[in-house]
């Protein structure tokens, strides 16, 4: 029997994500210092709780959607995708996304996820840019996006603090007719 999911392609079915259906794992992911290094999440450990009230957040208002990301093939919960800042008036939303399962990373489960949330920002919500913030230094995740069609829009100078010192973020962005 095959899984439902909201979205989906060949890799990954992305669906809305609960506390019941997301990992156990979960918990794991946001307080591993290799899982969390080139992102804003891990500054602070993190308990089942802030996790548990994080998701319902997340999925609470208009403005902001959580998606689980699912590998197809087990249907194991593997990462998260957000688009989140949800501007309908000026039309475009923040994109921002964790592979939790280190047995998930470097199989394009990230890129999937990314195209099909693209595909939903603007097809579904009619939105015209997504934008996103990420760590000078990541670049894996960097280079994903410019596969993806992101291009640098600015750059905010010592604006994270994390492990001791200050980080550059990248602003970048994506417009619908790219």
């Amino acid at each position: 029997m095959e899984n439902s999911y909201f979205l989906s392609d060949e890799k990954v079915g992305l669906n809305k994500l609960t506390v019941d259906a997301m990992s156990k794992n979960y918990f794991n992911w946001l307080n591993d210092a290799e899982v969390t290094s080139g992102i804003e999440a891990g500054v602070f450990p993190s308990t089942q709780e802030d996790i548990e009230n994080y998701v319902r957040s997340a999925n609470s208002g208009k403005d902001s959607v959580l998606f689980g990301i699912f590998s197809k093939d087990d249907n194991m919960h593997v990462g998260n995708i957000r688009v989140s800042s949800i501007n309908s008036v000026n039309r475009n939303c923040m994109m921002g996304i964790i592979i939790g399962e280190k047995e998930g990373r470097g199989k394009g489960y990230g890129i999937s996820a990314c195209k099909l949330a693209i595909e939903y920002a603007f097809t579904t919500l009619n939105l015209d840019k997504i934008w996103l913030y990420v760590f000078e230094d990541n670049t894996a995740a960097r280079k994903m996006y410019e596969k993806l069609g992101f291009v640098v829009e600015g750059e905010l100078k010592k604006h994270f603090f994390k492990n001791g010192k200050f980080h550059n973020i990248i602003i970048m962005s994506l417009f619908r007719n790219h």
